[in-house]
C-alpha cells in the first residue's frame, strides 16, 4: 500500500482545477483498497464498492466496542 503515498499526496496538496482527475485517482485508490482486502481474506464479498466493503469488514470485528464505533 506504499504505493498509493503519491496519490494521497497529489490529492491533498492539488488544487481543485481538475475534478475529474482527482475522482478517478479516489476510485482507483479505492479500487486497490478493496482489492487488497479481498486478497488477504478479510473482505467476504467480491463488491469493489468502499462502503460497502467496510460494512463488511465492520461485520468481521469480534470486539463489540471496536465493532460499534462509526464506520
Amino acid at each position: 500500500m506504499s504505493s498509493l503515498y503519491d496519490s494521497f499526496e497529489f490529492l491533498i496538496s492539488s488544487d481543485n482545477e481538475n475534478p475529474d482527475l482527482k475522482k478517478q485517482i479516489i476510485e482507483d485508490v479505492a479500487a486497490l483498497i478493496t482489492k487488497e482486502l479481498a486478497d488477504e481474506g478479510i473482505l467476504e464479498s467480491g463488491d469493489r464498492e468502499l462502503e460497502r466493503a467496510a460494512y463488511s469488514v465492520n461485520s468481521a470485528i469480534v470486539d463489540p466496542n471496536i465493532r460499534n464505533l462509526n464506520i
